[in-house]
């Protein structure tokens, strides 16, 4: 089916309801205002490599962690939505820091294709969690003014979950798993409801790499975004020689790439 150049997700859906039931991590936001990062957020931006004077811009800023931690690395922050209640979240969350860190935050209403900066200015540009929210004719259009606004050496860092294939291919597997286990047969779909307004383009790896073929990219999968009570497991599991093959691809739940310009 072919979408129409004007099809959009609302930012009226991303409102503090979402913010603080649909969006994972709202409960580590919760109990540390921004301080404290999930794990999920935490790996983002170990992944980003963000290093003291760069210019961040953190695109789809959201409750506003990633750009008071930004911050407080001594970074510029421009923290950009199209959500109003994401930008007055973000807004208070930098409350919190210190005067020296909060001048370096700007904090902007701007949809994300519409990247109106200057050319060549950015250092590292943060699409966490965005991807998947956007139909492919906002992501050209994304990646278009990515290319304008980013320095030569600079990095744009993407982190995008689920991996389709997983829900594709292996959650059948899990779903045969507590059949057989507990007697209980899972939904045949894993999303939330958020997941099923908010998620138009969930990606695999292939995918990912046919959007970013105008730029260099190294892409990969990982265990990150499962629940706790299963995450020290996973991480044992990763060390495993199956995820030294293809089948990787199929079972972990999130996707990362860092791009360069070409």
């Amino acid at each position: 089916m072919t979408v129409k150049n004007t099809e959009s997700v609302q930012s009226k859906l991303y409102n503090k309801r979402y913010f603080f039931t649909g969006c994972l991590g709202s409960g580590v936001y919760k109990q540390a205002k921004g301080f404290h990062l999930h794990r999920r957020l935490k790996r983002c931006l170990e992944v980003a490599d963000v290093k003291k004077q760069m210019y961040i811009l953190d695109v789809g800023c959201g409750r506003g962690e990633i750009a008071l931690n930004c911050a407080l690395n001594d970074c510029k922050v421009f923290a950009v939505d199209y959500s109003h209640d994401a930008l007055k979240l973000t807004k208070k969350t930098v409350k919190n820091l210190k005067k020296k860190y909060r001048k370096n935050i700007f904090i902007i209403k701007m949809d994300a294709k519409r990247l109106a900066f200057k050319n060549n200015i950015f250092d590292r540009l943060l699409l966490f969690d965005i991807i998947e929210h956007l139909y492919n004719w906002e992501i050209l259009e994304l990646l278009r003014n990515i290319k304008r606004i980013l320095k030569k050496d600079g990095k744009f860092i993407i982190h995008t979950s689920p991996n389709l294939w997983v829900y594709e291919y292996s959650y059948f597997l899990k779903r045969l798993y507590i059949l057989i286990k507990k007697r209980k047969w899972l939904s045949s779909n894993p999303r939330s409801a958020h997941d099923k307004k908010m998620h138009v383009n969930e990606q695999n790896i292939l995918s990912l790499k046919q959007l970013l073929k105008d730029f260099n990219s190294k892409i990969w999968v990982e265990f990150v975004t499962t629940p706790k009570e299963r995450y020290k497991i996973v991480k044992i599991v990763e060390k495993s020689p199956i995820f030294k093959t293809p089948l990787k691809y199929f079972l972990c739940n999130d996707i990362f790439a860092v791009c360069t310009k070409k």
